[in-house]
């Protein structure tokens, strides 16, 4: 049975999304080759970078920098430096590993198939409610959240144009798991996801937060985030369901939270064959990333973000 894709849009809604990407990512179409090849030369001048470089990679760059090429380059150059200076992450990313499989068959993550919109941002959801603890660790929670969101970087035009909605689920969560939300682990994943990735991160909503959670992200991670960042994050109580509805409308929450946005577990389901298809994406990356040894000058950027000793190599945007 083949796997379903999350992409649904059809000519309308492509339409929609080409004019919006226009409009506010300032895309424009008849230079798109201009830059596709600008990109590519500057490529070859990077020694230290060895970096998936087809048509659609580059162009989600490009969209998720706003156009701006010198931005481009830098987060490209970012995002395969964090792929070899962060391995557990970013390596060995098997859709069947044992750990993954457990994830994906208690139905944890997946996106909703309905967008905010025709035109607008892609929903995340995390439901931490079906979390065995002693089995998931948050770590590998984590690692599979950033592989959904390359392959939604890869298939879906609205998670592309539009950014996503990260929706969770909480409750509360044992002390046990509680502590692996550690500072060096929120720093990763929020300077991932913030200096990497291509993407535009729409609103952050935790449903049912706890007050252990709540404090958590006010002593942990707020201070870790950009202004921007942190304004979008939303800590929703049981008591105050209500509000989140100022930020995405109910019809668009998932069935478990009042929502019509796709069948459990069917969206579920799919979503486990959709991941469970890119094994063999996943597994070439190891052919992927940078070689401090080869980059052009020296520089402590990431070595200082990330605690790491040595000194390190500065981009060469030129």
């Amino acid at each position: 049975m083949e796997a379903k894709n999350i992409h649904y849009s059809n000519e309308k809604t492509r339409g929609l999304l080409q004019q919006k990407a226009i409009k506010e990512l300032n895309e424009d179409p008849a230079r798109l080759d201009e830059h596709l090849l600008h990109i590519r030369k500057w490529l070859e001048k990077q020694p230290h970078l060895s970096v998936r470089s087809d048509d659609h990679t580059l162009l989600t760059f490009l969209r998720g920098c706003k156009w701006s090429l010198q931005r481009a380059k830098e987060k490209i150059d970012y995002f395969w430096t964090i792929h070899s200076f962060l391995p557990d992450l970013y390596l060995d990313r098997d859709p069947y590993e044992e750990t993954m499989q457990r994830i994906l068959r208690n139905r944890v993550l997946y996106p909703l198939p309905n967008p905010v919109r025709p035109d607008g941002p892609r929903i995340l959801y995390l439901n931490l409610k079906r979390i065995d603890f002693a089995s998931m660790p948050l770590f590998d929670l984590i690692k599979l959240f950033l592989m959904c969101v390359d392959v939604l970087l890869q298939e879906d035009e609205n998670f592309i144009i539009s950014g996503m909605i990260i929706m969770y689920n909480g409750g509360d969560l044992p002390l046990s798991y509680l502590l692996q939300f550690t500072p060096d682990l929120m720093k990763k994943i929020i300077i991932s996801l913030e200096n990497a990735y291509p993407i535009r991160i729409k609103e952050l909503i935790w449903m049912n937060c706890s007050s252990a959670v709540e404090k958590i992200f006010n002593h942990i991670c707020i201070p870790l985030m950009s202004k921007k960042l942190a304004s979008r994050l939303h800590l929703i109580t049981e008591e105050n369901t209500e509000n989140a509805y100022e930020y995405v409308p109910l019809t668009f929450f998932p069935e478990e939270l009042g929502g019509t946005n796709g069948l459990f577990p069917k969206v579920a389901d799919d979503w486990k064959m959709k991941m469970e298809s890119k094994k063999e994406w996943f597994l070439e990356e190891w052919k992927y990333g940078a070689n401090e040894k080869l980059r052009p000058c020296t520089s402590k950027l990431y070595s200082e973000e990330f605690g790491m000793e040595g000194t390190f190599r500065k981009l060469n945007l030129d």
